[in-house]
């Protein structure tokens, strides 16, 4: 068992792990917020994955980017199936928003951002994964427009 602790250490003192984190500062909870990105915010879809999304200049928050998963129980009535997908979500947002975030600091904004996935069976790693690409693109585009 030491040495798992010791093989673990060496690989958190990396500089490259620590940039795939998705902390709780990174995590969009307050209720203002999450009622100011759903009214105020826009809209648009990637198959089974709805995006809502708002871009806000000059903030001090530590993190460019809030972030919101949410699937429904309606269309997942088992919360295994839930979390999973939520799980899957979370994993490929962490591995591919480097980009993005990078874009947002030096634009010196912030981005509200909220997934809700409404599909129907659990989708693979690579399915959610190209949607969140195709989504991170979009908002590549979309920051830079705004200029």
């Amino acid at each position: 068992m030491p040495e798992i602790i010791s093989c673990m250490a060496e690989v958190t003192s990396k500089n490259t792990i620590s940039n795939a984190l998705f902390p709780k500062a990174e995590r969009l909870c307050k209720k203002r917020d999450i009622e100011q990105l759903f009214h105020q915010g826009k809209i648009f879809r990637a198959d089974d994955l709805k995006v809502f999304y708002q871009f806000i200049k000059d903030s001090n928050s530590t993190y460019p980017c809030k972030v919101l998963i949410s699937v429904p129980k309606k269309q997942q009535p088992l919360a295994v199936n839930r979390n999973k997908i939520k799980r899957l979500i979370r994993e490929v947002w962490r591995k591919n928003n480097a980009e993005l975030n990078q874009a947002l600091i030096q634009n010196d904004s912030t981005l509200q951002l909220a997934f809700i996935c409404f599909a129907p069976k659990i989708p693979t790693y690579k399915e959610i994964e190209s949607k969140i690409i195709l989504t991170l693109q979009h908002l590549n585009n979309t920051l830079s427009k705004t200029q």
